[in-house]
């Protein structure tokens, strides 16, 4: 653990005054630091003294006269985001919501009728210590993201000019250059391309991982999508001798989703499944089944062994009997769009026998709010992607209500006043079948 300053500025928010009193006697008993302690008793007279000045924690009541529950403790830690809150709590409900404040952002908490001088401290410690390490982390991940963008921008805009003079040189050239020189130029030209892959895998993974790619998502047609596919890797199947074609369903229904991601997805998994296939062919799938579009890539190719398997969707994996080339980044990358989505990936593979790769893609999807997501209690439009504009949703065990369409999305209005984990549902008629679909989220 790393040293503290000699003295550590605590607000102490609570309205029970012998509580205070007894925490103030702790800390004045503690050797070695000295606690400089402001107190109030009210959330409005702390928010204002946040403003004013700097602490270096926050010990705080969640039950105050103008301040219940999990909103004491959000009010504060929006107030002082980058100062460690510990909790003190007097009941086991309140415990539970301490708990469900660590979740979002405390450090700590402490039940009051269970404190000493030496747990406290060594809470107080404990508490900076993590909020040091996670300003920290948060420093490095920026630095990370910052570097990144800057590596990618100065490889991919020479790369472009690059790239589109190369192509200029071969076109203004034409017939007149010998055929070994049209293949250096050739070769050149693939590496570049390649390389531009590579840039634009770094950027997508690391606006993954930050939280920060958006989807364009509109209702597309898949067979459309496939097709397409097909045309752009053709060329690549061809040259490497292999077939590849398409079998989709008769009348797909219409899935929303972003339709350059899910093309990128589709690209990456047709394009390992070319590079991993000696002979023989490539199969791309389409389904609906189970609420859901199911799409499968399969090939007839070297396959993988069970040990493999479990590494597959990991950041930078390389296959073994696959062609090197890539970031290792492409199945990570899909992995993230197609859940992002609502939807999930996985692969079948026996050795020597080829692999499959499937994923499904909802077509009933609760965009917002997220999966497990918390929110405050307010009013909100719960957004339904999928289905056709006769969708319902239900609340808990509530009735199944009417939504407004608009944009090519189902709307619905929300009101939570309960602080609590909530079921929402969703329904809509597609074709001849009832979709369903829930997630959960709670209020705080």
């Amino acid at each position: 653990m790393q040293e503290h300053k000699s003295e550590i500025r605590v607000l102490l928010i609570d309205d029970n005054l012998d509580d205070v009193e007894l925490t103030k006697r702790m800390l004045s008993k503690i050797k070695d630091i000295a606690f400089n302690v402001e107190h109030c008793e009210r959330i409005k007279t702390a928010l204002e003294r946040l403003k004013e000045f700097e602490f270096d924690i926050i010990l705080c009541d969640l039950n105050l006269p103008d301040s219940r529950g999990m909103d004491t403790f959000l009010r504060v830690h929006d107030q002082a985001k980058d100062t460690a809150i510990v909790i003190l709590t007097g009941t086991n409900l309140e415990a539970t919501q301490a708990l469900n404040a660590i979740k979002n952002g405390a450090q700590d908490f402490l039940k009051k009728d269970e404190l000493t001088p030496h747990l406290l401290t060594h809470s107080i410690c404990y508490s900076l210590e993590r909020q040091t390490v996670a300003e920290q982390i948060k420093q490095l991940a920026k630095n990370k993201e910052r570097f990144v963008a800057m590596v990618s921008h100065e490889l991919r805009n020479p790369l472009s000019t690059i790239n589109l003079s190369v192509k200029l040189l071969l076109d203004r050239l034409g017939g007149t250059i010998s055929e070994v020189d049209r293949e250096l130029f050739s070769v050149a030209d693939r590496s570049i391309d390649r390389m531009i892959r590579l840039t634009n895998d770094v950027l997508d993974f690391e606006a993954l991982e930050s939280g920060k790619i958006t989807f364009a998502t509109q209702r597309n047609d898949m067979a459309e999508v496939l097709s397409e596919v097909h045309k752009v890797m053709l060329p690549a199947a061809r040259k490497k001798g292999v077939g590849l074609s398409v079998n989709a369903e008769q009348n797909l229904p219409p899935v929303n989703f972003d339709r350059d991601r899910i093309f990128q997805v589709l690209l990456n998994l047709v394009g390992n499944a070319i590079k991993c296939t000696e002979k023989g062919s490539v199969t791309m799938t389409a389904k609906t089944e189970d609420g859901g579009m199911h799409i499968a890539v399969q090939d007839t190719g070297s396959g993988m062994s069970p040990e493999e398997m479990p590494k597959l969707f990991h950041n930078f994996g390389q296959l073994k009997n696959c062609p090197a080339g890539g970031t290792g980044l492409g199945l990570a990358i899909s992995k993230d769009i197609i859940e992002l989505h609502g939807g999930r990936i996985w692969a079948e593979s026996e050795k020597g026998k080829g692999s499959i790769f499937h994923f499904i893609l909802p077509l009933l999807h609760i965009d917002y709010p997220l999966a497990d997501e918390t929110v405050k209690r307010g009013r909100y439009t719960i957004r339904i992607s999928g289905g056709t504009e006769e969708c319902h949703v239900a609340i808990d065990d509530g009735g199944w209500q009417s939504c407004r369409s608009a944009d090519g999305y189902s709307w619905y209005d929300w009101c939570p006043t309960e602080t609590r984990a909530h079921r929402i549902s969703a329904r809509t008629r597609i074709g001849n079948k009832l979709v369903e679909t829930e997630k959960t989220c709670s209020v705080v």
